[in-house]
């Protein structure tokens, strides 16, 4: 377990926020610990006292002074020990609340960096339970190893040196106990694992159950699926809570030996006791080591507490930490220098590409060149690999073989989040905006730019005249995932997004395959002026030829490979890819 700690916070640290934060939450742990040990051990000599007064009392000897100096000692330990447990209070809530954040920003921070094919390999219920659910977990887990464990450890090993000091007697069944206790409690724990593990299991179920119902909730009320996932979430509850009632069932059972084992050294005690008494213990000892038995007797059952603790965390610990240790398929080269110019040219050489677990490649042989400031239409059929080829461009992946580069410069090299961020702007086909306000959803791309360059944008992506429609203008929120707003209202503001951080490439992945037909002579109007200004590369996914109809160039795409790759005027003659698609829109 402290392997896979020590493993989670070296991960934590190679963040700047984690290398910020852990020295705090390393400092105030320590120090609630040091007040909490403090603590506990003035509650474990607060009895002490009783056993001088009782003892003197039965001598006949115990005058006023020493009454009150007893009483007063009495009453300043409990005034120590409240001020020291406040400061307890005071690290440890700051010390875990301050590692909540830590592990919740950068695990959020890490998932998001492992990239789009890491993304598309694991389900939202998967990833949601990677950071918001099994940090929790972890928040548990640790609150009991340093603030339930610890404290308990040390009730126990204090309560069995102080009574071998009063009486060995009494400070061997101290010791005996605990040892009996964790034998059994070791057992059950064994005999129980699999019932916890069929439980982890059972629960995960259902979570992603719940997951995938609320975040598809619109297209399942849409598609009248709601009594199919109604129906099947019901089949997973039933399944999880049948299997829960014999699980609790047999675990209960499991716990009666626990029980068993602390009514028989509670039964010891008085054979024990007596031994002791004829041996010539004081009424004090025993009233004094009978009472640090049972506190060491009852704090057993918290040792339970933990391994329930430990149970439950340790899954969600090992399975945060493998994730955190995941490195970003997609990363830059500790080397790399950002250029200080870019013109916008894209060079394909010798580009394969195959996905993990495929016999073939999706792309292949590709070698080309655009040109900055030129237009291109990339066409062919579904599945030639358009798309993909333009995932490369944004370095969503990188290729198999080959080199893509801009302007001589090595993409596979870069860092992805100043290419996506600073030079590429990107209007995929199915476009999800944010639940905030339409100025919001066009500014995100660019956060400090003026509300004059979000209406400049809005105006390029002839989006402008429905905003001032709305009564809220350019603050009407969108909805979540902008489903306030009409397909061709999405495309457009993702144009806008693109568009306002002037970009010098500029990707649309079927830019009007959404809209209506006004929308869609508006949008090609925009791509037309974009394209006459020629001060940024333009690359146009295509089914509609119309779309490209500025293009200079159009990149023939089939079966992965490039077929041919000219103007427009030299494919219409050259009964390919263009010319055929051509044809069927004259039918």
């Amino acid at each position: 377990m402290f392997k896979l700690y020590r493993s989670l916070y070296r991960a934590l640290r190679t963040y700047p926020f984690g290398q910020k934060e852990w020295p705090h939450i390393k400092r105030e742990i320590i120090l609630s610990l040091a007040f909490m040990m403090a603590g506990e051990a003035l509650l474990f000599f607060e009895a002490y006292p009783l056993k001088i007064f009782i003892d003197d009392a039965i001598h006949g000897q115990h005058p006023l002074r020493i009454t009150l100096i007893l009483s007063a000692t009495v009453f300043a330990t409990y005034v120590v020990h409240e001020f020291l447990w406040k400061r307890n209070d005071k690290y440890r809530f700051s010390g875990m609340w301050r590692n909540y954040g830590l592990i919740n920003a950068i695990g959020v921070r890490h998932v998001l960096q492992l990239g789009s094919v890491w993304h598309l390999n694991h389900s939202t219920a998967e990833k949601e339970s990677v950071v918001s659910r099994n940090h929790k977990k972890i928040d548990v887990l640790t609150d009991e190893n340093i603030f339930n464990l610890t404290p308990t450890s040390m009730r126990v090993t204090t309560a069995v040196i102080i009574c071998l000091v009063l009486n060995w007697r009494f400070g061997l069944l101290s010791l005996v106990g605990p040892i009996i206790y964790g034998l059994v409690a070791w057992w059950v724990e064994k005999k129980s694992y699999p019932l916890h593990e069929d439980f982890r299991v059972s629960i995960k179920k259902v979570e992603m159950s719940e997951t995938e119902a609320s975040s598809h909730a619109i297209p399942i009320d849409e598609q009248g699926l709601v009594a199919y996932f109604s129906d099947k979430h019901e089949r997973v509850i039933v399944d999880h809570t049948e299997g829960e009632v014999d699980r609790v069932h047999e675990w209960r059972r499991y716990l009666g030996y626990l029980a068993w084992a602390l009514g028989l050294m509670r039964a010891c005690y008085f054979p024990v006791g007596l031994w002791a008494i004829r041996s010539g213990a004081s009424v004090g000892t025993i009233i004094l080591a009978s009472s640090l038995i049972e506190r060491e007797w009852s704090n057993l059952y918290r040792f339970m507490d933990f391994s329930r603790g430990r149970r439950e965390g340790m899954p969600a610990l090992q399975e945060l930490t493998e994730i955190l240790q995941t490195e970003p398929s997609i990363k830059a080269d500790p080397n790399w220098e950002q250029p200080e110019i870019i013109y916008g040219g894209i060079n394909f050489s010798h580009v394969h590409l195959r996905y993990d677990g495929s016999d073939t490649d999706a792309l292949r042989g590709l070698h080309f060149s655009i040109l900055p400031g030129e237009t291109v239409g990339v066409i062919g059929e579904s599945g030639a690999g358009k798309s993909t080829m333009a995932r490369l461009i944004m370095r969503l992946q990188d290729p198999t073989m080959g080199v893509v580069d801009i302007d001589g410069h090595d993409l596979s090299l870069c860092d992805p989040q100043w290419l996506r961020g600073e030079v590429i702007g990107y209007v995929p086909q199915e476009n999800v905006l944010f639940d905030t306000t339409i100025a919001e959803n066009i500014r995100i791309t660019a956060p400090h730019v003026s509300d004059y360059d979000v209406r400049q944008a809005a105006r390029l992506a002839n989006i402008d005249h429905f905003i001032e429609t709305l009564p809220l203008g350019y603050d009407t929120m969108v909805g979540e995932r902008g489903l306030k707003l009409s397909g061709g209202q999405r495309q457009r503001l993702a144009l806008a997004r693109a568009l306002i951080k002037q970009p010098y490439i500029l990707v649309l992945d079927e830019p009007t395959s959404a809209l209506d037909a006004q929308s869609q002579e508006e949008v090609k109007q925009t791509l037309h002026d974009l394209a006459a200004r020629g001060n940024m590369t333009i690359v146009i996914i295509a089914h509609r030829l119309s779309t490209i109809s500025m293009a200079d160039r159009v990149l023939e795409m089939e079966n992965g490979q490039v077929r041919d790759f000219d103007t427009i005027e030299r494919l219409e003659q050259s009964g390919g890819v263009y010319a055929a698609m051509r044809a069927l829109e004259k039918i």
